[in-house]
């Protein structure tokens, strides 16, 4: 945005101190401009505009360490935002830039706004903003706050101006043609091509409205935990309307300044140009922009409010490869993204690790990361049975892995009067599991990052983090359903079975309160290996999807009406309502899997008591890993691979009973 600043001025008045420089400005036009690290031009909605304070502050290049002045009159209409105030500075930056003005620097300007509701506008596609149509792809801030307005060299609109009128600090007349702008000058802006529709403003004093209201709560509370123990910073951050993030900054400047002299960094450090880029903070804005926000909530407060920093907002492929860039103190190739950007990227991730520093700006472990956290929510989202009826339990190696459950033979004895102890023995039954690996690879590949798609890129983890929890979900009923040959000796028969005293058949099992008392009855006189009873109670029915429903009923009402052998109602009080937990699974009807049926059920006992199957994990590891390779300069992308190790065997029958339902 183009500042025209005009360094005549008039006298000061007689006997007062010499007026202060004066400025005003033409913020923004309404027009699309280039943000820094958003990858398609922003729009600011005018009409969404809420100015966040009076005398607004005016920095330079949007650095809060380099005040320049307030605004006290601040207008937003339908042509534009517009500013005009003082300059408070006598020295240092202020008088840096009234002295350029006064020799003709052109400066320019740019606002600071964080927006409160956008949206994105597809390429092919348009959107009506400030009274005008325009086309896609472009963001459209619907409503924003305005919290400062900076004086800068290159601003990104063109249709912006600015004019400042410095005074002289002596008494000897004005120089030639001298103004001094007392408000904001109409029409400043350059009229734009397509005059905009007139937006029409509150009046002053109008409440502010309710979600522009919560955003500001929410900054003030996210201010407030970023500045815990620091009441004077969080007072000062709260009430110049500082971000989260720049508050937080604020805090381990004061905390760095208070470390002792002389002391070592607490960690090396990579001396590269820009500091200020944080690869977690990357993360997590690529994580919201990519709608993945339950994934971005996982990081810290710190790190969420790093994220809303401009150099970390709406982070997507190309902007986080420029800011590897960035992170060697170099610039990205100029023009659009294209080969030579890719290798730019690349070329500055290898100066990073080579530097043999500390940077958590690694372009393969940024991609790998939000891959990760994108997996690990769509894993989480899948509705699994298998960890309700399964103990987990941790391998260290793929070795075959055995439990052992000890049994002692006979109760405990009676103690004569001599104390003499009588020596028992102990039988055991063992279980083995052993794990197996299962993997995918993934690549983002040279076309996703020209196309800087951050979605198509992140279906795949997702998708791979949704179809590893179905594989191991329907291993577990695979197995569960296959019913295999258990236990040795005049033990040994099927899982579920009449060896086993774990399970009935016949036409009247079928799922009632009848059948369910019985198969209770048939889990609760389950014995040990000397016949004596176990005492373990089910807690979980698990029923087909054709059962769910009476199921829930069963465990909800009170009283139920059964049917007659006359096909009338008749009203039975129910002793199971909120007995057990109700699980269903789709797996157990699947016909694709041997054993499936939709009328029999089970229950199960707490796995953590008698464990009916196990489920083993690589070193307790129960979800998948995505790890990433270098960027690869001849594929031009970088190549991820995903893999899941587990092993599922079944545990004690004693532990589960079944009812096969209609035969």
């Amino acid at each position: 945005m183009p500042v025209e600043i005009n360094a005549n001025s008039p006298p000061p008045s007689e006997g007062g101190p010499p007026p202060r420089p004066r400025f005003s400005i033409a913020g923004y036009s309404g027009d699309p401009v280039q943000v820094a690290n958003f990858s398609y031009p922003v729009v600011v909605e005018l009409s969404g505009v809420q100015v966040s304070r009076n005398n607004l502050p005016i920095l330079l290049d949007h650095d809060i360490s380099r005040p320049l002045g307030v605004a006290e009159n601040v207008r937003v209409d339908a042509s534009g935002i517009y500013a005009a105030g003082t300059f408070t500075g006598d020295t240092g930056d202020s008088a840096h830039v009234v002295g350029h003005a006064k020799n003709g620097f052109p400066w320019q300007a740019s606002i600071g706004a964080k927006p409160i509701r956008r949206e994105f506008v597809e390429a092919g596609k348009s959107a009506i903003v400030n009274g005008r149509e325009m086309r896609g792809p472009l963001i459209v801030a619907r409503q924003s706050i305005l919290y400062e307005i900076s004086i800068t060299a290159i601003g990104a609109d063109p249709k912006t101006s600015a004019a400042i009128a410095a005074f002289h600090t002596d008494a000897g007349g004005t120089m030639d043609g001298a103004q001094t702008p007392p408000t904001i000058p109409a029409g400043t802006a350059t009229p734009p091509a397509n005059p905009p529709v007139q937006a029409a403003q509150p009046p002053a004093g109008t409440p502010l409205p309710a979600d522009i209201l919560a955003a500001e709560r929410a900054r003030v509370a996210a201010v407030a935990r970023a500045c815990e123990g620091y009441p004077d910073i969080a007072a000062k951050a709260i009430s110049e309307g500082w971000e989260p993030g720049v508050a937080a900054l604020a805090v381990v400047a004061e905390i760095r300044a208070r470390r002792p002299t002389g002391l070592p960094p607490a960690v090396p450090a990579i001396h590269m140009a820009d500091k200020a880029i944080d690869g977690q903070a990357i993360e997590c804005s690529m994580l919201r922009a990519a709608g993945y926000s339950r994934a971005a909530d996982s990081y810290t407060d710190e790190i969420k409010a790093k994220a809303d920093l401009p150099q970390h907002r709406y982070a997507g492929i190309q902007s986080t490869f420029a800011d590897v860039v960035r992170a060697t103190g170099k610039s990205m190739p100029s023009g659009r993204f294209r080969d030579e950007h890719i290798r730019a990227a690349f070329q500055a991730d290898r100066e990073i690790r080579a530097s043999g520093g500390f940077s958590t700006v690694s372009l393969p472990g940024i991609m790998s990361n939000v891959a990760n956290k994108t997996l690990m929510q769509a894993y989480t989202s899948v509705n699994v049975i298998w960890n309700r009826i399964a103990q987990t339990v941790s391998h260290t190696d793929f070795k075959t892995k055995t439990w052992y459950r000890f049994n002692m033979a006979g109760l405990l004895d009676e103690i004569g009067d001599g104390g003499e102890f009588q020596h028992t023995t102990f039988g055991e039954t063992s279980y083995t599991n052993s794990l197996k690996t299962y993997g995918r690879s993934v690549a983002l590949t040279r076309k996703d990052i020209i196309n800087d798609d951050l979605g198509a890129f992140l279906r795949i983890p997702a998708e791979l983090g949704r179809v590893s929890a179905l594989k191991l979900e329907r291993d577990v009923f695979v197995l569960l359903l296959s019913n295999p040959t258990t236990g040795s000796g005049s033990l040994s028969g099927a899982f579920y079975s009449s060896t086993h005293s774990n399970y009935m058949e016949g036409a009247t099992t079928t799922l009632s309160i009848s059948t369910l008392t019985d198969l209770e009855k048939l889990f609760l006189d389950q014995k040990d290996e000397n016949g004596n009873p176990i005492l373990v109670m089910p807690k979980l029915l698990l029923v087909p999807t054709a059962l769910k429903t009476y199921a829930e009923q069963l465990m909800s009402d009170r009283v139920v009406n059964e049917t007659t052998t006359a096909n009338k109602p008749s009203p039975a009080s129910n002793p199971h309502a909120g007995k057990f937990t109700v699980a269903c699974s789709p797996y157990l009807s699947t016909s694709t899997i041997t054993g499936y049926s939709s009328t029999a059920f089970r229950l199960f006992a707490d796995p953590s008591d008698i464990p009916a199957m196990f489920v083993g994990f690589l070193n307790g590891q129960q979800s998948p890993t995505i790890e990433s390779t270098d960027a690869d300069f001849d594929t031009l992308g970088i190549r991820f691979r995903t893999y899941y190790d587990y092993g599922i065997s079944l545990g004690d029958w004693r532990g589960t009973a079944m009812s096969k339902g209609a035969t």
